[in-house]
């Protein structure tokens, strides 16, 4: 077969062997047998622990339902679900992010810029800050169950996870930030204008109109032993679309690209986050100052607590408040398009749905009892300040936060659920689809996780059209990618090695 050049320094780069490797011949990464079972033992152990730390609000659950029992426990049974859910869902992603498999061309991608041991040390530091966040949550957990010693211990093991993931992540966030270029600033424009039209490609698989010709014309490529398969398989991945939308669509992100109808969502939703971080700084403040009576101190790790649930409650509660609002908008105006998994598990996707969102729906017990017991003008001895107004507004508020949160983590393990049903059990034009779908999607991730120079060397090997219509309106040309490759090669080489330190496999 006369393929592209696959060693690990070639030119052609590691993105375009990802295509060719993994989205056309459909090579998996390695994993040993003793690692997948450590893997999967991690998995059951943090699902277990998720589930058990959450036992210790079941009273807080149950206190907020007042004299209605029945209702205090589908408190309960609201708030353990669901945080066991998102406290699942952030120890899962942790653990992948430590210990899922990876072929030579994704760890040249995603550890060129960061090693083993350097990914190592901010998980270490991502701990500690998630257990420091966590500790006057504890304090609650404590005097909520009538001061047994056991409930903050479970709590601990459990909740200090979700704010280490929020800290992993706004910390890899930071240390992906450099100072560029303009050069480097229009490659990084052009990088993400691609991934915004790969994401506008990978939503057709949602319309069932054509998309099996599409599937079976890109595994076609398997047999097509030319030189520039790859690039070949990444026009018709994007079929032509190139044109269809402009890079201030492609790249527009947050609140300035809601559409006008979502603006009271979004608007509503940051209210929510916002007034959620500072229900978590206050009641840090009087937690620590339970254990250490000083402004300072107190103050210092009450900011760290903020700090550590910031990224992710940032990132999730607005854009989860506008996916819930345009899925009621659509269900009432009878306009719903199901997505990829409600076409091909149809019933399992609703089931699982359904269930999902009733669960998140009764999520918020302890949000509505602290935040009653922390602001509230009759229940002084909780904290220094308290108002009835602001305990009301605090209490929907932080409810609204919770739920929109815990949705999010729910909605996300759902979809996971389904594909893996549906790549185990489902129709050979299921599995397919899915395989398509997450092959696309990973290949986004890691556009947006590699190098700067990974991608122009990406852009260098691309066709012709792709490439004329990427750099567009920008100072990018042939010559200049040219000069700028030639001007970092060498630092391109030394950095190949760090992916066989972080155990690559073929």
């Amino acid at each position: 077969m006369t393929s592209v050049n696959t060693t690990p320094q070639a030119p052609l780069g590691n993105l375009w062997l990802f295509i060719d490797r993994r989205m056309v011949q459909g090579q998996m990464p390695h994993e040993t047998t003793t690692h997948l079972a450590a893997r999967r033992a991690l998995q059951a152990l943090g699902v277990t622990i998720a589930g058990a730390g959450k036992y210790p609000f079941v009273a807080i659950s149950k206190k907020a339902g007042g004299d209605n029992e029945a209702y205090g426990v589908a408190l309960a049974y609201g708030n353990t679900a669901s945080f066991a859910a998102l406290i699942s869902w952030a120890l899962l992603n942790i653990i992948d992010d430590q210990m899922r498999p990876l072929s030579k061309e994704e760890a040249a991608l995603l550890m060129q810029n960061m090693s083993g041991y350097k990914r190592g040390g901010i998980l270490s530091a991502s701990i500690v800050m998630g257990l420091i966040s966590q500790t006057p949550f504890a304090y609650l957990a404590y005097v909520y169950n009538g001061k047994r010693v056991e409930m903050p211990v479970l709590m601990m093991l459990s909740d200090s996870w979700f704010p280490t993931y929020s800290t992993q992540l706004s910390i890899n966030a930071a240390l992906s930030q450099r100072s560029f270029s303009t050069f480097e600033k229009e490659l990084s424009t052009i990088r993400y204008a691609l991934i915004g039209l790969l994401e506008e490609n990978r939503a057709l698989l949602d319309k069932p109109e054509g998309r099996m010709d599409y599937v079976r014309a890109l595994r076609a490529f398997k047999d097509n032993d030319a030189q520039d398969r790859p690039q070949a398989y990444m026009m018709h991945i994007l079929e032509g679309r190139v044109a269809t939308l402009s890079k201030e669509q492609l790249c527009c992100e947050g609140p300035k690209c809601v559409k006008p109808g979502d603006g009271l969502a979004w608007i509503l939703g940051s209210a929510a986050f916002l007034s959620n971080m500072g229900a978590i700084g206050y009641i840090s403040y009087i937690g620590w100052h339970q254990i250490y009576a000083e402004p300072g101190f107190d103050g210092t790790f009450a900011a760290l607590a903020v700090g550590a649930n910031l990224y992710v409650n940032g990132m999730s509660v607005p854009k989860t408040a506008v996916r819930l609002y345009n899925l009621a908008k659509s269900l009432l105006l009878c306009r719903y398009e199901p997505t990829l998994s409600d076409q091909l598990a149809p019933k399992l996707s609703f089931a699982l749905k359904a269930l999902g969102l009733a669960t998140a729906a009764l999520s918020y017990g302890p949000s509505v009892q602290i935040s009653e017991d922390y602001f509230h003008g009759n229940s002084t001895q909780y904290g220094e300040y308290s108002n009835e107004g602001l305990a009301t507004y605090m209490e929907i508020a932080n409810s609204c936060a919770t739920v929109l949160l815990t949705s999010t983590a729910i909605l996300d393990i759902v979809d996971q659920i389904i594909e893996l049903s549906l790549t185990k059990l489902g129709s050979e034009e299921a599995k397919q689809l899915v395989e398509l779908n997450e092959n696309m999607r990973r290949f986004s991730y890691l556009l947006a996780k590699s190098p700067l120079l990974e991608f122009a060397f990406f852009l260098k090997a691309a066709p012709p059209e792709l490439f004329k219509k990427l750099v567009q309106d920008t100072q990018v040309s042939t010559d200049a990618l040219s000069s700028y490759l030639s001007d970092h090669m060498a630092d391109w080489e030394e950095r190949q090695p760090l992916m066989l330190q972080n155990g690559a496999t073929e």
